[in-house]
């Protein structure tokens, strides 16, 4: 997988040159998801088997046993996010490095399903077929975190795809009715299910969501214009007119302080403050630090163990530039980085880079996520903070988890974030996107 700072493909390449150039990345992705495959099946018996056991230890009382159970549990459950993380790692690259587009397949479900009870077998068979074409690769959406809208998701050469598996007669009726409906001009919302029992009327409105939300997501990675799984609103993606700015070498300048000690820090634009830890100091200073040095300034925080990345629909941590000895220590403990954003800090951050940030009413508060973004706003004691371009007066954005991701996971500096939201080729909408 390419990371940030890696070579780039050579716009002198001859067509042969890249296309087997290309070939061999395919040839990689099909290798990986089979070890992925493995794995993550071995993992959740092993889940599942520890599941027993510490619910049969509950019933006879064994307290510690049942602690010690779960202690293992949560070791497993760390292995298997991972692997998530690995698998969204191909789905970012497969969609060209583009977040924006990876987060319009994400509808925000924590579930994770077991691979051999979501009809694995079957969706394994119709990738390889896919994958029997050297050019073309198709990725299981369940080995993922972030991709749960279809069940590929496949490159072509010049496309992306997703793909719905069906198996069964009756599903075979309602796709063929929805074909025939479309064929016809008509949208799905016109489909006549007055042939059909309640059973299969409930399953063929389940199956028009998903053909809607598979619609919808291609319209937006074909056209930046669509309608977001989520909130059900319009959105078009805006695009940055400035270069995106990471503070990844601030990341490393930390992990070089771990060489002579066993604890760094820094803050960031006075208001984000990153502990690196290692060693005896993970478990007696990591828990406490950041967040009391946080709490001196402001009570409006957010804190955070940054090995919750392989849980977020984020860059991936291999996308980003760090050296493969650092991605192992911190995907295996060895390293942890603990995360403070200090709002009150940020909001005046943004306002010093000439993004007005204030904080909201109750009211105005409530008004917004009545719009339909609530889920997404950042409250504090019920107020979220809006965002005016100074151009703009009449258009409101909040400061939205989304945001905040970007910081704190995609490793983009506060102040880079204000200046894209200043500088982007954007449509009129009611919330601020954008591809940074």
């Amino acid at each position: 997988m390419q990371r940030n700072g890696d070579p780039q493909p050579s716009v002198e390449w001859s067509a042969e040159t890249f296309q087997h150039f290309y070939e061999k990345c395919n040839e990689g992705y099909k290798k990986a998801q089979e070890l992925l495959i493995e794995e993550r099946i071995a993992y959740q018996q092993q889940l599942r088997d520890a599941t027993s056991r510490q619910k049969k230890a509950r019933g006879l009382r064994l307290k510690n046993d049942a602690e010690a159970i779960g202690i293992e549990m949560a070791t497993l459950e760390v292995r298997l996010s991972v692997l998530s993380h690995v698998a969204d790692g191909i789905a970012w690259t497969l969609l060209g490095g583009q977040l924006h587009l990876v987060r319009r397949l994400h509808m925000q479900e924590t579930e994770s399903k077991f691979l051999d009870t979501s009809n694995i077998a079957h969706a394994v068979q119709e990738a390889e077929k896919i994958n029997a074409n050297s050019l073309d690769f198709a990725l299981l959406a369940d080995l993922t975190g972030a991709v749960q809208i279809g069940d590929l998701l496949v490159r072509h050469p010049h496309s992306i795809e997703i793909i719905e598996l069906k198996e069964g007669g009756v599903n075979d009726k309602i796709i063929e009715l929805f074909d025939a409906t479309e064929h016809t001009g008509k949208s799905l919302a016109e489909v006549d299910l007055s042939g059909f029992d309640a059973k299969t009327v409930s399953q063929a409105r389940r199956m028009m969501r998903q053909r809607e939300r598979k619609v919808n997501a291609e319209g937006i990675m074909s056209n930046d214009v669509g309608i977001d799984p989520v909130t059900k609103l319009p959105i078009t993606v805006s695009t940055p007119l400035i270069m995106t700015e990471n503070y990844y070498s601030e990341l490393l300048a930390l992990r070089e302080k771990l060489q002579n000690g066993t604890s760094a820090y820094i803050c960031i634009e006075g208001c984000l403050h990153i502990g690196m830890y290692r060693g005896e100091s993970i478990p007696t200073v990591a828990p406490a630090a950041v967040k009391f040095v946080v709490e001196q300034a402001t009570e409006n925080y957010i804190l955070i163990d940054w090995a919750t990345i392989t849980d977020q629909v984020s860059e991936p941590i291999f996308a980003k530039s760090f050296d493969t000895d650092f991605i192992l220590d911190f995907l295996t403990g060895q390293i942890k980085v603990i995360m403070a954003l200090d709002i009150d800090a940020l909001m005046y951050t943004f306002n010093v880079f000439g993004l007005q940030a204030d904080w909201m009413t109750t009211k105005e508060t409530m008004k917004f996520k009545e719009g339909g973004l609530g889920k997404q706003i950042i409250e504090f004691k019920n107020k979220g903070v809006k965002l005016t371009l100074p151009n703009e007066l009449d258009r409101m954005g909040a400061l939205s988890r989304g945001i905040v991701s970007k910081i704190l996971y995609d490793n983009i500096l506060p102040s880079n974030i204000a200046l894209s939201m200043l500088n982007s080729d954007r449509p009129k909408l009611p919330d601020i996107d954008d591809k940074a």
